[in-house]
């Protein structure tokens, strides 16, 4: 279970980097059924990730090593 979670990680910051290279408006929504994938978006574009989690069990995912000048966290982690 934990080698599929960092998979899950890479393609995040592998998604992450893409979305540096592109250009358009709208959405883009990748999950853990897109791991080992790949997502491109354009300029203006909003990523979307959606991944389960338990907060009250101490599980959560977190990005790492986010290049601000590349992609931009807006707002906070949601959990529903």
């Amino acid at each position: 279970m934990v080698g599929t979670h960092w998979k899950v990680i890479a393609l995040l910051l592998a998604v992450l980097i893409l979305a540096a290279a592109c250009g358009s408006s709208g959405e883009v929504s990748v999950g853990a059924s897109a791991s080992g994938g790949q997502a491109e978006l354009e300029q203006g574009q909003v990523l979307v990730v959606t991944l389960e989690s338990n907060p009250s069990t101490g599980f959560r995912w977190e990005v790492v090593d986010l290049d601000e000048s590349i992609l931009q966290q807006v707002g906070e982690a949601e959990f529903e």
